[in-house]
Parts: structure tokens; sequence; C-alpha cells
């Protein structure tokens, strides 16, 4: 009776409603913080997820090692949802009037996005000088829903749930540069991986909450969870454009990847579709502050995502160290992401670091439909 008295406030008039988030397992959070743009960026191994060419722009003959690198995510409704719906069960009275208060948090909630994310990657990498190589170990679970009105095949509760592992290795490498051109400006570089993931992807309708509330996880298990593996290659080239710019010292580069070759495909589980990137980025030199970076990408240039907005595969973004010492070094990142405002600051010590970091989601079909806020914490080891 409790359940179903939970429930029947929901049943008012239907709403379809579909989440257009672009399809990915790992998320890097300076990357995102820095609007998503790092294509002609790179520096270490969070480069495998959107250019591996970007490993060649680690110090040279210098390691790079993420131990733990974990991050959590948790979007801007998560914690107003969390709070109300604690409020609503702790309220004193019957059980029919504390329903009837969870009922009202449900009906307030409506067609908000909740996303909830914990995901690590653990990498190492290594730049020799003339070639550069690097690999990891990505491991999470991201999940979204929303809350809906309707009887109908909208269901009351739509869900997107994701866990995976997902091991990758890239090299990025000069030698053509070198062979053909007498200079090291071009970066020429391929990665591949491999990884399971795990797949819920459904709108529940009331009925079906109602009718399997006694063993849910079960039938949830029986009916809707998929997973998959699948095995997925990747290229990209950087060039440094500071012989055409007139050696202006803004360090000039462009970069190209293709992510997902013939898609990332999990079977039943789902795929990550291909997407073609393309990139550019400064690294201007100024008396004031140090490692100064501006990008900007537009990607999945052949439009395999749902969408067709353009606004959606535009990231730009800006970063520069506050503090730059010997054992510890603070960046200020910030950006756009999908029309989106982003920010973080990197917080980077001797074998620890901590990043604090936001971004928009944007789980509508073109930008400012519906923006999901989300907020990042990401704590790691490492040197």
């Amino acid at each position: 009776m409790k359940k179903t008295l939970l429930l029947s406030t929901i049943l008012t008039t239907a709403i379809v409603a579909q989440s257009f988030e672009y399809p990915a397992l790992y998320k890097d959070p300076t990357v995102l913080s820095r609007g998503g743009a790092d294509v002609a960026v790179g520096g270490g191994a969070a480069s495998l997820f959107s250019n591996p060419a970007g490993l060649s722009y680690m110090k040279k003959n210098d390691y790079e090692v993420n131990l733990l690198k974990t991050t959590l995510g948790v979007g801007a409704n998560s914690f107003d949802f969390a709070s109300d719906l604690s409020d609503a069960t702790d309220i004193e009275g019957s059980d029919e009037e504390k329903s009837i208060a969870i009922n009202n948090v449900i009906k307030e909630y409506i067609g908000e996005p909740v996303h909830l994310s914990v995901n690590n990657f653990s990498s190492v990498a290594y730049n020799q000088g003339n070639y550069a190589i690097g690999g990891g170990i990505a491991i999470g679970s991201n999940i979204n829903y929303t809350t809906h009105q309707g009887f109908a095949s909208s269901g009351a509760i739509e869900v997107n749930a994701d866990t995976y592992v997902l091991g990758i290795i890239g090299i990025s490498l000069d030698y053509l540069s070198q062979e053909m051109f007498d200079h090291d400006r071009l970066k020429l570089a391929g990665a591949m991986k491999f990884g399971k993931r795990t797949n819920v992807k459904h709108n529940f309708t009331t009925r079906e909450i109602v009718e399997n509330s006694e063993d849910f996880d079960k039938f949830v298990e029986d009916e809707y969870l998929k997973d998959g593996t699948a095995f997925g290659f990747d290229l990209g080239a950087i060039y440094e454009m500071g012989e055409f710019a007139g050696d202006t010292k803004l360090n000039p580069k462009v970069g190209f990847s293709i992510l997902n070759i013939g898609d990332l495909d999990f079977g039943e589980a789902g795929k990550i579709p291909m997407t073609v990137n393309l990139g550019a980025s400064i690294s201007p030199e100024f008396d004031y502050l140090s490692n100064w970076i501006f990008a900007l990408d537009y990607s999945d240039v052949l439009q395999n995502n749902e969408d067709e907005d353009f606004i959606k595969r535009l990231k730009i973004g800006a970063s520069t160290a506050l503090v730059n010492g010997k054992n510890t070094t603070i960046t200020l990142n910030t950006g756009l992401y999908q029309g989106n405002l982003t920010a973080g600051l990197d917080f980077d010590l001797p074998v620890f670091s901590l990043g604090l970091s936001t971004y928009g989601e944007e789980v509508g079909a073109a930008s400012g439909q519906l923006t999901d806020r989300r907020y990042l914490l990401t704590l790691a080891l490492g040197w």
C-alpha cells in the first residue's frame, strides 16, 4: 500500500523524454574544467582519451605515474534531491503522510537530471623525446536518471547506468616528420583499447516498479542488465605551426584525432560512436604567471552522435599556473563546454594531487535545452 501511494501521484500526464548526453566512459576532470578542449594540447596520459599524439607534450625524458586517480562526480540536483528526500522520510507522522511527502519531492524534481559517478584512471606514461608511450586502466560507474510524469511508455524513471573496465595504450612519435621534413613538428600517434561494459538503459514504468517491488534488483538484472566487450583503435596527429606563424612565441598547434574507429561496440551494452575531432591551441609566454594555454576544439565533425547541434560540439578552454614552484603547482582552468561555463583548480604536490572542478553536461538535443551542472572532486597518488 505504501509503495502504491508513493507512486500514485506520478500518474498524471505523460511526458516523453530522452537523454541526448554524448556517450562516453571516462572523462578527464582537468580537461573538462578546461572546457573539454584537448585535441591540440596534450601533456599526459589523459591525452589518450582525446588525441594520443598529446603524449609527446609531456616533459622529455620524464615519467608520469598516476596511482588511484579517483574522481567523484555529482550533479547539482543530486544534493538537493537527496536532502529533500531525506527530509521527507524523516517527518513525523503515519506511513501515508510520509508517502505523500515523498511523492511531493518526486513531483518537484520531475524532468530534472540526477547524476552520480565514480571513476578511476591509473596510468603510466614516458616521453623519450623521439617517441612517447602511455597506458592505463580506467574503471568506473556513471549513473544518470530522470523522474517523469506518466503511466505510458515514457515511464516514471528514465535510467542510464554504466559500469566499465577499460584498458588503453598508445604511442606518439615524430619519425615520419624527421624522415620526410627533417624536423620534429609533426607528431603522429595511435592507440588501442579493450574493455568490458555493463549497462542498464530503460524507462521504468510504475507498473514495473510496483509488480516487482519485492525483488526489484533481480528483476532489473534479469530483464534489462546488458553486458559486452569491445576492442577499438584511435589515431591522432598534432602539428606545431610556429614556422608559419612567424615564431611569435605563441607556440601555435593544430590537432586532429579519430577516436573509436568503426565505433567501440559493446554489443547489447551499447556503443561509443566514432568521432572525428579538430583542435587548435596556443601557449603564449607572458611576463605574469606561466604555463598559459588557450585551446579550441570541435568534436564529432561527422555528427555520429544523435543530434546536430553546433554548440554542443564546440569546446573552448584556457588555463594558467597560479603557482609554479619546484614542489607545488596550482593550476586554474576555465572554459566553455557545450555552451556551459567550466572551472577548476588543480593542486599538484609531491606524490599527491587534488582537483576541484565543475562543468555543465548538456542532456538536451541542443545547447541550453536541459543542462546538468556537475561537480567533481579528484584525488590521486602519483608523480
